[in-house]
């Protein structure tokens, strides 16, 4: 499929029987993180929403509290004009296996080609998230995974001048999860001519330190490099 999901923010929270109620569901804004956008709205949110899908929608929700009306802060929105206007849904993992931390590498079809970057990538119309996790790990590195926990959901935001000349007002937003591999084998790109160039597996050494003589040659996206760091870091 070519068509990406959308992304739809619902806060549940604790009722009088014991359970739990929903108090509000929006569209996620462009260029508004989730969760300041449940700020917004006078809610406090849990670091990490359960994502599940609803028709085309990707839908992450959140335990929510309320806040004093003294701690809504306004969200700051772009002014400037764009002639193209995009949010985008990603899924990616940290692929670990006895070799190491699976890592991609950009093509020339990407705005920064050489970049080493996790697996994963856009989330389809009706696709869960989780299964495009698994799915992207497969067509850019030949590897079944198994999929963990998620461990991070992170939103950018950006105006400029994007590829065609034109201004692009472009919202990411990468849902980050763990994933194991237990019959790792040499990687493979099977979506040829898209946006990975190549796989490898690098020791976690290696990929977390920039000075390591192993190191990924054309460096990590930082995003990336602070993910495997913090998995690395993790109990």
């Amino acid at each position: 499929m070519n068509v990406g999901a959308g992304i739809t923010v619902v806060g549940l929270t604790a009722d009088d029987a014991g359970g739990t109620r929903e108090v509000f569901r929006e569209t996620l804004r462009q260029g508004v993180a989730p969760r300041r956008q449940l700020r917004e709205a006078g809610f406090r949110a849990s670091r990490l929403p359960h994502v599940t899908s609803d028709a085309d929608d990707a839908v992450l929700v959140y335990e929510v509290t309320s806040l004093p009306a003294s701690s809504r802060t306004p969200c700051a929105h772009a002014t400037e004009k764009a002639d193209l206007v995009r949010q985008r849904l990603a899924a990616y993992a940290v692929v670990t296996s006895e070799r190491g931390v699976l890592l991609t590498r950009l093509s020339q079809t990407t705005g920064r080609p050489g970049l080493w970057i996790l697996p994963g990538g856009g989330v389809d119309a009706g696709e869960h998230p989780a299964e495009a996790v698994v799915r992207e790990v497969w067509e850019e590195a030949g590897q079944d995974v198994e999929l963990g926990e998620l461990v991070d959901v992170s939103s950018s935001h950006r105006v400029g001048i994007g590829r065609g000349d034109v201004v692009e007002d472009f919202h990411a937003v990468r849902l980050l999860f763990t994933a194991s591999c237990s019959q790792p084998s040499e990687p493979v790109v099977h979506d040829v001519g898209g946006s990975t160039e190549s796989a490898a597996w690098f020791s976690i050494a290696d990929a977390v330190d920039p000075e390591a003589p192993g190191y990924p040659e054309g460096g990590m996206a930082s995003w990336a490099l602070d993910a495997v760091r913090a998995f690395a870091d993790m109990p």
